[in-house]
């Protein structure tokens, strides 16, 4: 599964920002996350009022840490326990105007 950071998807000449366009994206993963964090602080779920501000900001923050991770992914590496040091290469497979669930 690539990691998506969630787009814009074009109905009938319109781009949106909808429920479609952020399937299995990281900006709806965050969506969700604030919408539990409110219910749990505030005992109300996120207004639909700035529904669409808050996605064009989740949307944002979401490609622009997914496209740094991307770019800078050669100095990302996994360590195991100090007992038994060595690193392994990561490769993300990051896709940035689609959703694409193979590997």
């Amino acid at each position: 599964m690539s990691l998506y950071p969630g787009a814009p998807r074009l109905d009938q000449g319109k781009q949106k920002l909808d429920d479609t366009a952020l399937q299995d994206s990281m900006a709806r993963a965050i969506e969700d996350a604030m919408n539990q964090l409110s219910v749990q602080l505030k005992g109300t779920p996120l207004p639909a009022v700035g529904r669409d501000d808050r996605r064009l900001l989740f949307v944002a923050i979401s490609r622009g840490v997914l496209k740094y991770l991307r770019d800078h992914q050669v100095s990302i590496s996994a360590g195991q326990s100090p007992q038994n040091p060595h690193t392994h290469g990561v490769n993300l497979n990051v896709t940035m105007d689609h959703y694409d669930p193979k590997p």
